[in-house]
C-alpha cells in the first residue's frame, strides 16, 4: 500500500511540476511574442495611404479622392473602390488571404494611384462558401460579370491576390486563361491544398470546379517530427510556425503532380512577389516553381526578399502566429514591392493590347 502511495504521490509532484515548467514556458513565450507582434512607427507611417479605412465598415471609410461602394450581389461580395480620377485601363479584381479579408489595405494603395480596384471575398460572406472548403473556382463567374457592367472599362483585367488568395489567382490564369490579362501574386502557391476548416478532420480540397473537387496535397502528410515540432509550440505557448509542414508535406506527398496547379493554358503577365524567411508556407520555392513551369517566360516577373517573411509588414509574428522575416527587411520589401507592383501596372495599363 505504501509503494502505491508513493508512486501516486511522485505522479501528483511530476505532474504539478510539468505543468508550473508548461506555465512558465507559456509566460516568457507569451511576453516574447507581445514584443515580436509590436507594430513601430516606421511601419505605421508607410501605410499613410489607408489611414482614412474603416476596417470594422469598409464602405464607411473615407479615403481622399477614392468613393467606396459595398458589393452585395447574391454570388458577388467585396467592395468597389473607385478612384474620382481613374488613371489607368481597365480593372483590378483584388483577394486576401486565408484569414477571409479583401486585403483593403492594397486596395487603398492602389485606388488612390487612380486604378480601379473591386476588392472581392471568395469564402465567409453572405451565399459564398462559409469555410475555405469546396470553394468553387466559378466563383469568378459572378465577380468578372459584375465588374464588366460596372467598370469604366474592365479590360484589361488584372487579378491579384495574396497567400490564399494568390493560390486562388493562379488557379483563374489558368481555368480562365481569355480573361485574366495581368496577374500579380504575393507568397504564391503552386499547388493546390488541403481546405482550411474548423473540423481539422475535414480532409477536402480547397477547391472545386464544375463541382468536382480538384486533388489537393494534405496536411497529414507532414512528418511525424514535424507535427510533434508544431504541437509542442503550441503547447508552450510559441508563436505557430506553418511553414516546416507544407514544406515536409511538398516533400513527402505521393499526389504532388497532381495537386500542381497546371499553367499550360494560362496567358496573363505575371508578376510574383515572395519572401525568401517566409514562416507561413514555402513561398519562395513555390514561386520558383511556378516561373519553371509558365508557358511563357518572358512574362514572368519574380522578385524574392531574402530576408522577408510571408507579409511585408514589419513584425514577424502576426496573432500569435510567425509570418517571419526580419522586421527592416519586412519594411523594406514592403517598399520595393510597392514601388514595383506600381511601374508593373503602369506598363499593362498603358497599352490595352497583351503580350502572348
Amino acid at each position: 500500500m505504501r509503494i502505491i502511495k508513493k508512486i501516486v504521490l511522485w505522479l501528483v509532484v511530476i505532474v504539478g511540476l510539468s505543468a508550473l515548467v508548461i506555465a512558465i514556458l507559456r509566460w516568457i513565450n507569451g511576453t516574447e511574442t507581445a514584443r515580436l507582434e509590436e507594430v513601430k512607427q516606421s511601419t505605421r507611417d508607410q501605410y499613410s495611404y489607408a489611414k482614412g479605412l474603416n476596417r470594422d465598415d469598409i464602405a464607411k471609410s473615407s479615403i481622399p479622392g477614392v468613393d467606396i461602394s459595398e458589393i452585395k450581389e447574391q454570388y458577388a461580395s467585396g467592395y468597389h473602390f473607385k478612384p474620382q480620377q481613374i488613371k489607368h485601363k481597365g480593372a483590378i479584381v483584388l483577394f486576401g488571404g486565408s484569414e477571409g479579408s479583401v486585403n483593403p489595405n492594397l486596395a487603398a494603395l492602389l485606388s488612390t494611384n487612380g486604378y480601379e480596384v473591386f476588392a472581392m471575398y471568395f469564402f465567409g460572406k453572405n451565399n459564398l462558401q462559409k469555410e475555405l472548403v469546396h470553394v468553387t473556382i466559378e466563383v469568378f463567374e459572378p465577380i468578372k460579370s459584375y465588374v464588366a457592367s460596372h467598370a469604366r472599362q474592365s479590360k484589361p483585367l488584372t487579378v491579384v491576390g495574396q497567400s490564399k488568395g494568390a493560390e486562388l489567382g493562379l488557379l483563374l490564369a489558368s481555368y480562365y486563361p481569355r480573361d485574366v490579362d495581368n496577374l500579380v501574386l504575393y507568397a504564391p502557391s503552386a499547388y493546390t491544398w488541403q481546405g482550411l476548416s474548423n473540423d481539422y478532420s475535414n480532409q477536402k480540397s480547397s477547391w472545386t470546379y464544375k463541382n468536382k473537387e480538384l486533388p489537393f496535397l494534405k496536411l497529414d502528410d507532414s512528418s511525424p517530427e514535424t507535427w510533434a515540432s508544431f504541437l509542442i509550440d503550441m503547447l508552450v505557448g510559441r508563436p505557430l510556425e506553418f511553414a516546416p509542414m507544407y514544406d515536409s508535406i511538398i516533400q513527402r506527398a505521393n499526389n504532388k503532380s497532381e495537386a500542381t496547379i497546371s499553367l499550360k493554358p494560362a496567358k496573363a503577365n505575371l508578376l510574383m512577389f515572395a519572401g525568401g524567411k517566409d514562416s507561413v508556407w514555402p513561398s519562395s520555392s513555390m514561386a520558383q516553381t511556378i516561373k519553371q513551369n509558365y508557358p511563357q517566360q518572358s512574362q514572368v516577373r519574380l522578385e524574392i526578399y531574402p530576408d522577408a517573411g510571408h507579409v511585408f509588414f514589419g513584425p514577424p509574428v502576426i496573432n500569435g502566429m510567425r509570418t517571419g522575416g526580419d522586421y527592416q527587411a519586412n519594411e523594406a520589401a514592403k517598399m520595393q514591392s510597392d514601388k514595383i507592383l506600381l511601374q508593373q501596372l503602369e506598363s499593362w495599363t498603358k497599352n490595352n493590347e497583351r503580350k502572348v
